[in-house]
């Protein structure tokens, strides 16, 4: 079954993907040019959804999916614990949590 995964920024909420409660895979759909943090080369998770998916739900993976070229990534929820880095960004006016980072080298492209 599918579960929407939704967070609250800004005083909106907003969904940021699906969990798949049956095989354990989180499917976020992203724009690379928007959500792909360059000066590290790693895509971002929210890192609050990720520890309760992880936690809570059994997460096994997770998958981006670039929605402008379809191209698709995957990393096991162990990989992600194992490279993880920590990251905020603060902007005046803004209320964005914060995320967790993963270096692409650690994904696999498919």
């Amino acid at each position: 079954m599918l579960m929407s995964t939704c967070i609250k920024q800004n005083n909106k909420e907003l969904i940021i993907g699906n969990f798949d409660t049956e095989t354990g895979i989180w499917y976020i759909s992203r724009d690379k040019n928007k959500h792909y943090f360059n000066k590290t080369n790693s895509w971002g998770l929210d890192e609050k959804m990720f520890k309760f998916l992880y936690t809570h739900q059994d997460l096994k993976s997770v998958v981006i999916k670039d929605y402008k070229t379809n191209e698709k990534w995957k990393i096991s929820a162990e990989d992600i614990n194992k490279y993880k880095e920590y990251l905020h960004f603060k902007r005046e006016g803004t209320d964005y949590r914060i995320q967790i980072f993963i270096p692409e080298k650690y994904w696999e492209k498919y």
